[in-house]
């Protein structure tokens, strides 16, 4: 399953968006240091991770999870 986990700080991008900027929609600005996500201690594949536009500092970032990743009353943990 592909979901989408939105966050900040995940630090410069290329190209560059500064600080406070909305960013555009065009080039999709993307992190220029990897993103890891882990769940229950399992890699996850990213599948893509970029700033979102008409917003600042607001990243995307889409996630397969790993069928082997246990649930819990339907929640992913």
């Amino acid at each position: 399953e592909t979901i989408i986990l939105w966050g900040t700080g995940f630090g410069p991008t290329d190209p560059a968006v500064s600080a406070g900027v909305l960013t555009p929609a065009a080039p999709v600005a993307r992190p220029t240091n990897p993103v890891t996500v882990t769940i229950a201690n399992l890699p996850v594949t990213v599948v893509s991770a970029a700033l979102t536009s008409a917003n600042a500092g607001l990243y995307q970032i889409a996630i397969q999870v790993p069928a082997a990743v246990p649930s819990r009353a339907g929640r992913i943990w």
